[in-house]
């Protein structure tokens, strides 16, 4: 199943930058609990992760801020291109 390109752009819109700094900190986290088994280096990551994961939901939130039902819609719209995605 192939991802619909303007859903692709909604996505696109929604991510930032951080939020894909705190993506792959947290795969590195994993890689370490996992593999290195090294406490310290772990908590220094969730050190790091702590603030950076507040300023993504922080900024973030104003894209989830509709209702579920009417957030839904709006990406039937924009799937459909009956309604421009927000740089158009």
């Amino acid at each position: 199943m192939s991802e619909h390109p303007r859903l692709g752009d909604v996505a696109r819109e929604i991510a930032s930058d951080v939020q894909s700094a705190v993506v792959d900190l947290i795969m590195v986290r994993r890689l370490v609990r996992r593999h290195a088994d090294d406490a310290e280096l772990v908590d220094n990551l969730d050190a790091r992760l702590e603030p950076m994961m507040k300023d993504v939901r922080r900024a973030e939130r104003e894209a989830f801020r509709r209702k579920p039902r009417d957030f839904a819609r709006m990406l039937v719209k924009v799937a459909r291109g009956t309604e421009p995605l927000a740089a158009d």
